[in-house]
């Protein structure tokens, strides 16, 4: 992850540096030689960290349990689509990006019962942003971004090594980031992008493997126990776009 985070932030050093160097040329001019304006499909790959919390405090009246908290890191791979317009030196778009998520990790739960584990697993996570942006050169877009986040998860317990629950679960939640794109010319551009999201708090209902009772109050009829979850990733993405110019 760390290789990947210095190449996204590369591309947006370079962005900005082009940014710099340009500053007497751009005061001569009104307005950029470079359109962004357009739509565009993409490619991106990176990495992620995460950090997953569960608690319970419905399952048994007046008590609460702390059910503790994994990290996980993983390489991230997707696509995404967007359009921009610009007007003057400022960009104003919309994107929406998916990616598959290595996100596979296990942690020792606290309490509950001896030997208690959570295997997580985050399949999917994806984007839907605003973008603004300020046309520093010729070729240069550095922008900042915010908006809706998903996520796909799923989580087994295991006690003693024996499955005692699972559950499978979307979250939504929101998202900020900033980057830098660069135009490579021919419709073809680069970028570098640093993302946080946070799902706040969602409550689960597990389901209980076969042969395992709940002692507690179940969250559904035969269901095991309701879980409030918290999660939030951090991305680091590096991609290429292709656009379609409107004329």
């Amino acid at each position: 992850m760390r290789n990947l985070f210095f190449a996204a932030l590369a591309v947006i050093s370079t962005c900005f540096s082009a940014n710099a160097a340009d500053m007497p040329v751009k005061a001569m001019r009104s307005t950029p030689a470079h359109d962004w304006t357009g739509c565009y499909v993409g490619a991106n790959g990176g990495a992620a960290s995460t950090k997953l919390s569960q608690s319970d405090s419905t399952s048994f009246p007046g008590a609460f349990f702390d059910l503790g908290s994994g990290t996980g890191t993983g390489f991230l791979a997707g696509g995404q689509i967007g359009c921009d317009y610009q007007f003057g030196n400022w960009v104003l778009g919309a994107r929406a990006m998916l990616d598959r998520s290595g996100f596979d990790y296990q942690y020792t739960i606290p309490v509950a019962f001896p030997g208690a584990t959570a295997n997580v697993k985050s399949k999917y996570f994806g984007t839907a942003v605003a973008r603004v942006g300020y046309a520093a050169t010729a070729n240069v877009l550095v922008y900042a971004n915010g908006g809706a986040a998903w996520i796909k998860n799923s989580i087994d317990i295991f006690v003693g090594g024996a499955a005692s629950e699972s559950v499978s679960y979307s979250a939504t939640g929101w998202t900020l980031g900033l980057g830098g794109e660069y135009d490579l010319g021919s419709g073809f551009s680069v970028f570098g992008e640093v993302d946080y999201m946070n799902f706040g708090t969602k409550r689960v209902c597990y389901t209980n493997a076969p042969g395992v009772a709940f002692p507690g109050i179940p969250c559904a009829p035969g269901g095991g126990n309701a879980m409030d979850i918290k999660q939030d990733v951090k991305a680091v993405t590096i991609g290429v776009n292709y656009r379609f110019k409107p004329y």
